[in-house]
């Protein structure tokens, strides 16, 4: 065998050794624990935590309280769980449940909009106001959706805190 095919054949097995260690390991897990380890990340300097304000909520980081940014709606949840599968499938949950909860809530504030409307027009005049079928099946219809709006938005809450918990447990204390 000559030196040249000796040379080839053993770049070749060590591309092909990087290649399967880097199919081994996910790049965002690569990434995540990179950036842990060059941060120093502990418990106390990168564990989530959730806090409640008076219009909705705010993810903090560590024992400095750096925020989370929201991006749209949402918080960018797959940067932050990167690495963490277990986090990251409870926050796919998460995203799946809020986002069918806020439809859900968002239908049932239409329908109750749409039933005021509808008992205004029943009106036969300012003294006498009569429900009808129409009416009252817009009620409960808006009372249904929204409740079930309500539930999902709870199972998207939950998820989240299971995600935040899993993130936590795995950073060293």
């Amino acid at each position: 065998m000559s030196t040249r095919t000796v040379r080839v054949a053993a770049r070749l097995g060590v591309l092909a050794t990087i290649m399967a260690a880097a199919a081994a390991v996910p790049a965002g897990a690569q990434q995540a624990e990179a950036a842990r380890a060059g941060a120093g990340c502990t418990y106390d300097t990168c564990a989530l935590r959730r806090e409640r304000v008076v219009w909705g909520e705010r993810l903090l980081v560590g024992n400095t309280e750096r925020r989370v940014r929201l991006r749209g709606f949402s918080y960018p949840l797959d940067s932050v769980f990167a690495g963490h599968e277990r986090a990251l499938a409870e926050a796919a949950i998460y995203r799946r449940e809020a986002r069918a909860g806020g439809l859900f809530s968002l239908l049932g504030l239409g329908l109750s909009v749409a039933s005021i409307l509808s008992i205004r027009d029943d009106c036969v005049d300012r003294d006498r106001c009569a429900w009808t079928g129409r009416s009252t099946a817009l009620v409960l219809g808006g009372l249904t959706t929204t409740a079930i709006g309500g539930w999902r938005l709870q199972i998207a809450d939950r998820q989240l805190n299971r995600a935040i918990w899993w993130y936590n447990r795995d950073l060293p204390r």
